[in-house]
């Protein structure tokens, strides 16, 4: 997505926040929103529902770039 090519560490059973994503792979809460979107990557919002507020699981985003095994690095 975006033509990002780096290589990220990501932990399958760490939560991360947005900020940390949009930090990992060098892109705005807008870009991150967009994956959400319209490529699928799962995002949980927090209990309650605060709006804006939403984090990931490493395992989901490890499947969203098409990693599927523990402790891999991410190519994006």
């Amino acid at each position: 997505i975006g033509g990002h090519r780096m290589a990220v560490q990501i932990e399958p059973n760490t939560i991360y926040s947005m900020d940390e994503v949009c930090e990992m792979f060098k892109v705005s809460q807008p870009t991150l929103t967009k994956w959400v979107r319209e490529y699928g990557l799962i995002g949980q919002t927090a209990a309650g529902g605060v709006r804006g507020y939403r984090f990931f699981v490493g395992q989901n985003l490890l499947e969203f770039f098409g990693k599927q095994s523990n402790h891999e690095t991410a190519h994006v």
